[in-house]
């Protein structure tokens, strides 16, 4: 019996979750794919926070830094589950009969009508967030990447004075560019957005994740020196205030 139960729940989880990735079901109007979902979820974790936030973690608090990620990590996936759970059974359908969802709604639903006001003020301080702290921290991390491959190559960019700090023409140009190009995508709606993520994201990840193998398997000879760094260094506060950092970086 037990044998045929853990089959059954083997199958219903392919078919329903896996299977249901790659439904071909025709989309109504403001609708993606849970192909389309999926993607623009990871293309909101693949790079900022693997990159950018371990970077600046390491570089604040020292490898040590990498342990207090993990346990956060950790924690985080806990709470990531927990968000989930309760943004799927909290959610409601709207009035054009969208099903809708997330914090605002599991705390307008599940606490109660008396805490309309939490969720309100969630909603509040998710737009003034999405005007920068994100976008923010991605865009920089393209501009100094593309201006450090130009001064690498021998190329000094040309510099001016803006707001009392020199900026290098290239990050002007990098910076302008990269607006134009999500401006294109975002204001063609949920489902260009979708539609957009649905291509490049798979790229963006086979690519990532084929150059760190590579790294790995070059660099393989260091592995246990890094392991070595990582739990030598994690017991110190600098190390904790690196991780904090980097967390900071990819939330």
């Amino acid at each position: 019996h037990f044998v045929a139960v853990k089959r059954a729940v083997v199958c219903s989880f392919a078919r329903n979750t896996i299977g249901k990735m790659f439904d071909k079901t025709e989309l109504k109007e403001g609708e993606i794919s849970p192909f389309q979902a999926v993607t623009t979820a990871l293309a909101a974790t693949v790079g900022t926070g693997n990159i950018a936030g371990v970077t600046g973690a390491i570089v604040v608090g020292g490898p040590g830094a990498v342990f207090w990620m993990w346990i956060s990590a950790f924690f985080g996936m806990i709470t990531k589950y927990s968000e989930v759970v309760l943004a799927v059974k909290y959610r409601e359908k709207n009035e054009k009969g969208d099903w809708v969802g997330g914090p605002m709604y599991y705390i307008k639903n599940g606490l109660g009508s008396k805490f309309n006001w939490l969720a309100i003020l969630f909603c509040l301080l998710g737009s003034v967030a999405a005007f920068g702290i994100g976008n923010m921290t991605q865009v920089n991390t393209i501009a100094n990447s593309i201006d450090n491959a130009f001064t690498s190559l021998g190329f000094t960019p040309f510099e001016f004075s803006l707001f009392g700090q020199s900026v290098s023409i290239i990050k002007l140009i990098v910076g302008i560019l990269v607006s134009c190009l999500i401006g294109l995508v975002l204001f063609g709606g949920i489902q260009r957005i979708g539609a957009f993520a649905e291509k490049l994201v798979p790229i963006m990840a086979f690519v990532y994740v084929m150059i760190s193998l590579v790294f790995l398997f070059t660099h393989y000879y260091v592995i246990d020196d890094a392991f070595m760094m990582i739990f030598k260094g994690a017991f110190n506060a600098r190390a904790a205030i690196g991780g904090g950092v980097g967390i900071a970086i990819m939330t």
